[in-house]
């Protein structure tokens, strides 16, 4: 983040480690439904259900009037598994390519 273009903003680092995934998962829930949830969350949840209840930010006008994102520096296919047809919502930070792996001598 840029310190110096947001002298007033102050960003706040929660994890969550001891808890299990559902529990992780109905904390947040139940502070966004309480309108206390945090800004960002960079986790697997379900976004789905988040924009349908319009908990989410649509990002595309902060994406288009940005000079110094370019969403073409992004793997496409991954960006619109995202995209919803009402707009983006979610930004995918990383994914993973599940694989078996065999051993030669097995076949």
């Amino acid at each position: 983040m840029n310190e110096k273009k947001y002298t007033n903003t102050k960003v706040i680092v929660e994890r969550y480690d001891e808890l299990e995934y559902e529990q992780y998962l109905q904390r947040i829930n139940t502070e966004l439904m309480a309108g206390k949830g945090p800004d960002l969350i960079y986790s697997y949840f379900p976004f789905d259900e988040y924009q349908e209840k319009g908990m989410l930010l649509k990002l595309d006008d902060m994406i288009n009037n940005d000079p110094e994102f370019d969403m073409t520096d992004y793997d496409q296919t991954i960006i619109n598994v995202y995209r919803s047809k009402d707009g983006f919502y979610v930004m995918p930070v990383s994914y993973i390519v599940d694989s078996f792996l065999v051993n030669s001598t097995l076949v």
